[in-house]
């Protein structure tokens, strides 16, 4: 008889773990985004960083670093982010994939958030720089990374079906 209860138990214990895996699993799915989301989030980023261009030049051209190869060197990092950030959502349109290119983008960021934060929070590029660093935030989360910005991101995006 006791051999019986056992196998039921055990039984009971496997049921419930296969449940509960089910229900994770599908909280998990539904919390990826879809294709077009990310495509989305990328156009978004890919836009900020172009209003960004203009009010960071302004600043670069009020700050110390004025007139130096520092300045030029900065302004060539933000028109770079602006054509990796192009690239990537081509690259995205067209695969459906774009994890080196994101990895290429959170790089070429974070070197210019460093700039940014020495021009300072009065600089005219701190509040675009902030749009950018939101919408980087918000498409980190898809790739499952953790931003230069510090904030901790969701689980890896995985397409439909693939």
């Amino acid at each position: 008889m006791q051999p019986i209860v056992l196998t039921r138990k055990c039984l009971v214990i496997l049921m419930a773990c296969l449940v509960l895996g089910g229900f994770f699993s599908t909280v998990q799915a539904q919390s990826r985004l879809s294709d077009k989301d990310v495509e989305h989030l990328m156009s978004n980023l890919h836009s900020d960083v172009q209003s960004f261009r203009g009010p960071f030049n302004s600043a670069l051209n009020k700050s110390a670093i004025r007139k130096t190869s520092q300045e030029s060197d900065a302004k060539h990092l933000a028109k770079q982010l602006e054509s990796q950030t192009g690239s990537m959502l081509d690259t995205f349109k067209h695969k459906q994939k774009a994890d080196d290119a994101f990895k290429t983008v959170l790089d070429t960021a974070q070197h210019l958030d460093g700039i940014v934060q020495q021009l300072g929070p009065q600089s005219a590029a701190a509040a675009p720089w902030a749009r950018v660093q939101s919408a980087m935030n918000a498409l980190a989360q898809s790739f499952g990374v953790t931003t230069p910005f510090g904030q901790q991101t969701a689980p890896a995006y995985s397409a439909p079906g693939h």
